[in-house]
């Protein structure tokens, strides 16, 4: 893949079902979770507009520069160089239209050791990234059911 050509990628799942759609920014700076993310998406029925960046200050500028840009969630891998992602959680929290925003952390670490940190920092929940787009679909559908289809 190369480079970080993931700007953007925008998700239509399931057109029949007349959903509100939803954006989601998807922070980490592996290419290959966020490709299984992509994935997991797509066999979800929802409507998404997924936003990437490859950073904590990536993510920041792109929260802080545009005071429309209001994602329903927000994705943040733990681990990642220059910004982890607790340093990242309280910048997005000073921020003054993402306070409430759910930030779900991931990580390939074991997150129960951090939990009662992550939570107390400001995440709404976290899950070790899992070995399949299957597991993941799970994780998915169970974080985002406000908007999954009950079809």
């Amino acid at each position: 893949m190369g480079g970080r050509n993931f700007c953007s990628y925008f998700f239509l799942i399931n057109f029949a079902n007349m959903q509100k759609q939803i954006t989601i920014l998807l922070v980490d700076d592996d290419d290959d979770d966020l490709h299984s993310f992509q994935s997991a998406l797509d066999n979800i029925k929802i409507t998404a507009e997924c936003i990437t960046a490859a950073s904590g200050s990536e993510a920041i500028y792109k929260l802080s520069s545009d005071p429309a840009f209001l994602p329903e969630y927000i994705f943040l891998d733990l681990m990642m160089p220059a910004m982890d992602g607790k340093k990242c959680i309280g910048e997005i929290r000073k921020i003054k239209n993402n306070k409430h925003t759910p930030i779900i952390i991931h990580s390939s670490g074991d997150l129960k050791k951090d939990a009662a940190e992550l939570i107390k920092t400001g995440a709404s929940f976290y899950y070790q990234k899992p070995n399949t787009v299957d597991e993941l679909t799970n994780i998915l559908k169970k974080v985002l059911s406000a908007h999954v289809s009950k079809k």
